[in-house]
């Protein structure tokens, strides 16, 4: 946040994050929700996988089938 960024528009900004998490999340399969999560903790493929009992090339395909649903989304 910009330190020119008004109250409102930091609310908004907020408000627009939260609403598109909500329509993602509403959007991915429970896999793909679990993969997404650690995705954004900065998990690797391998230690994605390795949380959910998956290989990596599993952890790739949920990745590749999140991104092009956020890209509809967006």
């Amino acid at each position: 946040v910009s330190e020119s960024s008004s109250p409102e528009q930091i609310l908004l900004d907020t408000e627009s994050g939260k609403l598109l998490h909500d329509r993602l999340f509403k959007a991915l399969s429970p896999l793909e929700a679990k993969v997404f999560e650690l995705y954004l903790a900065d998990a690797s493929y391998a230690e994605i996988g390795e949380k959910l009992g998956k290989d990596i090339k599993s952890v790739d395909n949920a990745v590749q089938r999140i991104r092009s649903k956020l890209k509809r989304i967006i």
